[in-house]
């Protein structure tokens, strides 16, 4: 199941960054604006590689700001707070109100992910009321948004997740191949999607109020990945179990019934386990045989191949000829890619892929859009290269996947024995007995 919060969910990352910050040190100009231009174009994996050769021939300034995405960006919410707090804490007149408006919009990024809901909604509030004037509205609408989901959290104590050492989760695949987990709420058991794609965990209405769930109350516009529109409001489950994990605080979405169940495939689901409850086991492996087995992270020396869009895993994967940047959703069945991906090799897949009609199904509905099926497209993830047959290449913009080039899914993990994700240090690998 495809994420419902992708398009809505986003760290807005400076824009016209391309600037002279002056200062008494020494600096290379040509250097700090090559970094700026790749900060702005969202270039991170180049950005971080070309950061850590040229940082001793950038300003101060510019190593702040470009740090606090990067921390940001790669999930070190703590550090990218802290060079945000050292920038805006300066007497500095330099910075624009749209940097400044952008830091803070980073930094309300960074307390969502440390479950620090009123911070976050107190720094949504002082974005809105100082930095209206440089923004546009589609983000002043996210800003709204996000402020209807912080402030009935404002009291909520931030989540945690507690797990016994190297704890073993079994896996089953429900009628439509979605991996579920088994979940345990008020002593009872229940199937549960498992679903990196989900920008927060999702429970549909009846069956919240079966759990007795106080339904808070709040207004929330969220996008679908079929870009429809779906009114939700929150609650929180004090405690659920995954085996031996305990998760205290969890927040869910609580969604109309008729949202989450798809009766023309005869498919109703009760609830998604997303992003903020996946992130904090750390890291984890999913095995073709059934299992997800959750360890103590390990420590890498090898550069992250994952970063982080708010609350959306993405993944820098080679297709033969280029390193793109693609959404990673183990709750999709099967990959597509994006129009990114059509116009990039537009003239190729013309020649030899076949045009084709393909229905999806998210919150909300299905929606049926045109693309071209070609034959396979190979991705390389470190030594190991994986095989997606006759994928889908989408000709039509979507808002939910407009800065990607593909959704990758379950038929491409399917390719590996395992399949290992680490949210410390940004890994994502795959293995094959």
């Amino acid at each position: 199941m495809k994420t419902i919060l992708q398009s809505m969910l986003k760290s807005i990352l400076p824009l016209g960054l391309v600037v002279m910050l002056s200062c008494s040190e020494s600096y290379n100009i040509e250097i700090e604006n090559r970094l700026m231009t790749l900060l702005e174009q969202k270039a991170y994996f180049e950005l971080n590689s070309e950061y850590q050769m040229y940082k001793g021939e950038v300003s101060d300034k510019a190593k702040l700001l470009i740090e606090a995405s990067l921390f940001n960006t790669f999930n070190k919410n703590k550090t990218s707070q802290a060079r945000i707090n050292a920038l805006l804490g300066q007497e500095n007149h330099e910075l624009s109100d749209s940097i400044k408006a952008e830091l803070r919009t980073i930094q309300a990024d960074n307390y969502l992910k440390l479950f620090e809901y009123g911070k976050a909604l107190e720094t949504n509030t002082l974005i809105l009321e100082k930095y209206s004037h440089v923004l546009d509205s589609s983000k002043i609408a996210d800003l709204n948004t996000m402020s209807n989901i912080y402030r009935p959290l404002v009291d909520t104590r931030p989540q945690q997740v507690i797990i016994p050492s190297n704890e073993v989760v079994n896996i089953k695949r429900d009628k439509l191949g979605y991996i579920n987990i088994a979940t345990t709420v008020k002593g009872n058991n229940y199937d549960f999607i498992f679903d990196t794609g989900a920008g927060m965990s999702v429970i549909k209405k009846s069956f919240a109020q079966q759990l007795s769930l106080e339904i808070l109350e709040t207004s929330i516009d969220v996008k679908s990945a079929t870009d429809k529109i779906v009114k939700s409001s929150l609650a929180v489950v004090d405690t659920l179990h995954i085996a031996g994990i305990t998760v205290v605080n969890s927040v869910f979405l609580v969604m109309e019934d008729e949202m989450l169940e798809f009766p023309q495939v005869d498919f109703y689901p009760l609830a998604i386990i997303g992003f903020p409850i996946i992130e904090e086991l750390g890291e984890f492996t999913i095995s073709k045989e059934g299992k997800l087995k959750v360890m103590t992270p390990t420590e890498h020396t090898k550069w992250p191949n994952m970063r982080l869009e708010s609350l959306s895993p993405r993944v820098f994967l080679y297709n033969g000829k280029d390193t793109l940047e693609y959404a990673l959703d183990t709750g999709a069945k099967k990959s597509h890619f994006t129009k990114m991906y059509f116009d990039k090799y537009r003239n190729e897949i013309k020649q030899t892929g076949i045009v084709d009609t393909v229905t999806s199904y998210s919150a909300g509905g299905s929606q049926t859009a045109i693309a071209y099926k070609i034959a396979q497209i190979e991705l390389f993830i470190g030594n190991r290269k994986g095989v997606l047959s006759n994928p889908s290449i989408y000709t039509e913009h979507s808002n939910t996947f407009e800065d990607v080039y593909g959704n990758l899914g379950q038929d491409l993990i399917a390719e590996f024995d395992y399949m290992t994700l680490n949210f410390r240090d940004m890994i994502i690998e795959f293995e094959i007995k």
